[in-house]
């Protein structure tokens, strides 16, 4: 596709859980209250629990078929530094928990999913977290310290549009806004005005037909990339099926 086709798109956001533009959204320097923000809000962290402090931890990946990974180290209003992990999917990728880490940080993996990740029935509920457990006693096993936060963000507008979650002066709560932007802002043709400030700033940065040339083209081959690889899947997922199914009926 050219930049003069680009152009040409009707598209006016980014989809924030694209590769390229998370990586706008949360790792530019002059919008940290962003990346604070999201992890405050989407991991439920208040008072002494929230970060104040958060960047990129840039080391070599231990597993690098692990992809759409931000890695970022954080500290807490209490001095705590912590580990938080934040996850995009698409199609079926699946996040492997089996992944340690060195140093025993206390790690917090942040997971939001287009696609619904549990397939459990009469599940509507939108947020899971999943923690190591002893299994006799149902308590947490604080020997491990890791957590998982997991949206699914068709459940959660499937519950959104039916009414069931309660607004706060004619608002969302904002998590909720967050979940609602991660979900909506590629397909919104303007700013909404029942959102916060905060998701307001969100929505400006993720103008794509604002961004620099340099920017559009990566988001761009990006989002081509994206469908490649699942046009790719398809395929082969096709070819399993046909190489594992007898031609003729018995």
């Amino acid at each position: 596709m050219s930049a003069k086709n680009f152009q040409n798109l009707k598209t006016i956001f980014a989809d924030p859980l694209n590769d390229v533009a998370l990586k706008i959204l949360l790792l530019n320097k002059n919008h940290k209250d962003i990346l604070i923000n999201v992890i405050n809000s989407l991991l439920n962290f208040h008072g002494n629990n929230e970060i104040k402090e958060a960047y990129e931890h840039q080391s070599v990946s231990f597993y690098p078929e692990l992809k759409k990974t931000l890695e970022m180290r954080c500290t807490t209003k209490s001095n705590e530094n912590i580990r938080v992990e934040i996850q995009r999917q698409y199609y079926d990728f699946r996040v492997e928990i089996a992944h340690y880490r060195q140093d025993f940080l206390k790690t917090f993996i942040l997971v939001i999913s287009k696609e619904n990740i549990f397939e459990l029935e009469n599940d509507k509920l939108y947020e899971k977290t999943i923690v190591p457990m002893t299994l006799e006693t149902k308590t947490e096993a604080e020997c491990l310290p890791i957590s998982l936060k997991y949206y699914e963000l068709k459940k959660f507008v499937k519950m959104h549009d039916s009414g069931e979650i309660k607004l706060v002066n004619d608002k969302l709560p904002l998590k909720e806004q967050w979940l609602d932007f991660f979900y909506k802002c590629s397909t919104c043709e303007k700013i909404p005005d029942d959102v916060d400030n905060i998701i307001k700033e969100a929505y400006r940065i993720m103008k794509v037909t604002e961004w620099e040339p340099l920017f559009k083209r990566m988001y761009e081959e990006s989002i081509q990339r994206e469908k490649d690889e699942i046009k790719d899947k398809k395929i082969k997922e096709f070819d399993d099926e046909i190489d594992n199914k007898p031609t003729i009926k018995d």
